[in-house]
């Protein structure tokens, strides 16, 4: 019996040639061993490579693994190990790795790596106590002449629950960050990472967090690298943000920069810029690096209740860095510029302050003192150099007639210098120079300001008897001293103030209250003020050791004579001095008794001076000689060939001269200290 099954007829197909039948079987048998080869096998060539490249242990803990269609490498526990001066054993570690790879171009060189993901990696950085970071690796070999980024490319980076930590002893950093990427915004850009953190920074609470984009987008040229980023070191915050144009040049890089804190001395903790005290500000502005070279350009702002606006550079080439700005504002409250001489900023109502003004101002109060007696951080200003120039079109001084600002500052080498210091003031100016010394021990100040054409009505607007007066001073006047705090200072000073007004005109009631005339005054209040002549009007104060003695004070109108004797001391703040108003018209209700100003700088206190009438009589009949010293008219300004009338006694009556003549002006003496 026949089956009715066909046998196979093989001679119907063409034989294949036996060297294709021999590739396929090896490749069948290749594809089979990969499939069911231990790739773990492999883990300590890696280890080895890998170790011999950085100079550090290097391991795969876990699996190693490797699956085909599409190409890709598993690893799980891997550790780096750290540089040998450091307390922690390990500088990284990652719980799983996962790459693609691109089988094609590994055949010519090249690997590309469509995605790289780690899961819960964990990196350490840190410096030793001399500086130097983990991260530098001393085995690493050079790059060839193509380059390693040409020979690796990564199209995507995923990071799942990653941490690093940064720490820093020597300044007492450590900070702690969570790192996590997120979705990309489309499907074919970088995933962005998320930073979130906290720890201390410089021994201060440290907070940061926000979103940068993906490392990768460094390795893109002609593309744009974004970042915003939020941070807080103690009271102080800043924000970076914006996109850096060329993102691996260092020499151009630029973000936009927000800052606000308490107090910009906080700068010098932080960031090791040296500045004054000042209240609560609030910047915005473009932070640049070029090299060694921080600029913050185009900024503006608040400082307290100031504007401000400019660019400034922190040079960190040379030994000491150097601070260079240029500044200029709007308006300029007088009291925010406190922290120059070691004060607080004004703390009464609608001014802006910190809480720890607010508290230094109440315990300034509680102590009965005026001068600030904060020591200035001379060694401070020995770390750094500076040149600051700063415009203020309009200041604002509730108790001095200040009207305008130009300062230029430079500090080099522990010499600070303002030069010039000038103040529009009262329709005039005042033109200082100052000389701060810290290379001395204790450190050396010296100051000279002139003055120049200050109007009469506008040094004390607030008065309104004042308002229709006229009149112009001028004077001089030269400070030496040494300590570490204005109280200091000015409490060992030598030198000398001399001011003084020519012919003027005066509101009689404020001279006739000034000698206490009774009747006279109510006259005025009930009727129409007149104006008076001044016929001259001056003060010459000697100062030394901190004692400022009146040598020759006097107020003089053809109405009254008002004349003073007496100190006032910088060293403990005193007041003692004595006011001689000598009315020249008879009143009934006239007191002609002297006035008595004592107490201290912080309480004054008024009163009538005791005595009997004749010694009075005596005192005022013997300052009836006085006139000026010869040294002040030549600070007069007549103008108009008007004569200044100085050069009389305070006692002898008015005369009007024949011919009005310029009085040719005297030089003044320089004083010493």
């Amino acid at each position: 019996m026949k089956s009715g099954l066909k046998a196979f007829d093989w001679s119907q197909y063409p034989r294949r040639h036996p060297v294709w039948t021999s590739f396929a079987g090896i490749f069948l048998l290749l594809l089979i061993f990969l499939v069911i080869f231990d790739w773990n096998w492999f883990r300590r060539p890696v280890e080895r490579i890998v170790s011999a490249r950085t100079g550090r242990e290097f391991r795969i803990q876990g699996d190693l693994d490797v699956d085909f269609f599409p190409l890709e490498v598993k690893a799980e526990k891997l550790y780096l190990g750290n540089a040998s001066w450091s307390e922690e054993a390990a500088m990284a570690r990652v719980e799983k790795l996962r790459v693609r790879v691109r089988f094609w171009p590994l055949l010519a060189g090249r690997v590309t790596l469509p995605s790289l993901e780690l899961e819960q990696p964990w990196l350490r950085l840190e410096r030793s106590g001399e500086g130097t970071g983990n991260w530098l690796f001393a085995n690493l070999g050079d790059c060839p002449a193509d380059g390693c980024q040409q020979r690796l490319h990564i199209l995507q980076l995923f990071v799942r629950h990653g941490a690093v930590e940064f720490r820093e002893p020597s300044l007492k950093t450590a900070i702690d960050l969570s790192v996590d990427s997120a979705k990309p915004a489309k499907a074919d850009s970088l995933a962005p990472l998320v930073l979130r953190g906290s720890g201390r920074y410089r021994d201060a609470a440290f907070e940061l967090q926000g979103q940068v984009d993906s490392p990768l987008a460094l390795q893109q040229e002609g593309k744009p690298y974004r970042l915003d980023l939020t941070a807080r070191a103690g009271e102080m915050r800043a924000r970076a943000y914006g996109a850096l144009p060329e993102p691996l040049q260092t020499e151009n890089v630029e973000v936009n920069f927000e800052l606000r804190g308490p107090d910009l001395a906080e700068l010098d903790r932080f960031a090791g810029i040296v500045l004054p005290s000042t209240p609560p500000y609030s910047l915005k502005g473009k932070l640049r690096r070029n090299g060694e070279r921080f600029s913050y350009r185009q900024f503006s702002g608040t400082v307290g209740d100031s504007d401000i606006a400019g660019d400034a550079e922190m040079d960190l080439r040379k030994v000491r860095p150097k601070l260079t700005a240029d500044l200029h504002s709007r308006l300029i409250d007088f009291d925010d510029l406190a922290g120059f001489v070691g004060g607080t900023p004004g703390t009464g109502e609608g001014e802006t302050a910190s809480e720890a003004q607010k508290k230094a101002a109440r315990e300034k109060r509680a102590s009965g003192k005026v001068l600030p007696s904060d020591p200035i951080r001379t060694e401070r200003l020995r770390a750094m150099d500076a040149d600051v120039r700063l415009k203020a079109a309009q200041v604002d001084s509730p108790h001095l007639p200040l009207e305008s600002m130009n300062a230029h500052l430079t500090l080099a080498d522990g010499l600070l210098l303002v030069d010039p210091l000038e103040f529009g003031a009262a329709g005039g100016k005042l033109n200082s120079t100052v000389r701060f010394d810290t290379r001395k021990t204790p450190a050396t100040f010296a100051l000279t300001t002139d003055i120049r054409q200050l109007e009469l009505p506008k040094l004390m607007p607030k008065v309104k008897p004042l308002n229709d007066s006229l009149g112009t001073f001028a004077g001089v006047m030269e400070l030496h001293g040494q300590g570490n705090s204005a109280a200091q200072i000015l409490g060992s000073a030598d030198g000398a103030m001399s001011v003084i007004m020519g012919q003027g005109r005066v509101s009689n009631l404020v001279l006739e209250v000034a000698g206490l005339d009774i009747a006279e005054s109510l006259a005025f209040l009930i009727g129409k003020d007149q104006q008076v002549t001044v016929r001259c009007a001056y003060a010459d104060f000697g100062i030394e050791e901190g004692v400022a003695t009146a040598r020759a004070v006097a107020f003089d109108t053809t109405d009254t004579a008002l004349l003073v004797h007496g100190d006032l001391s910088f060293r403990d703040e005193s007041l003692d001095l004595t006011l001689l108003p000598r009315p020249k018209d008879a009143s009934p209700l006239a007191i002609r008794t002297p006035l008595k100003v004592g107490g201290t700088f912080a309480d004054p206190a008024f009163g009538l001076k005791g005595g009997p009438l004749v010694l009075r009589a005596g005192a005022v009949a013997a300052l009836a000689a006085i006139a000026p010293p010869l040294a002040l008219l030549g600070l007069i300004e007549t103008g108009g060939g008007k004569d200044t009338d100085c050069g009389r006694s305070v006692g002898s009556p008015p005369e009007e001269p024949e011919a009005k003549h310029p009085t040719p002006p005297a030089k003044a003496p320089k004083q010493q200290s």
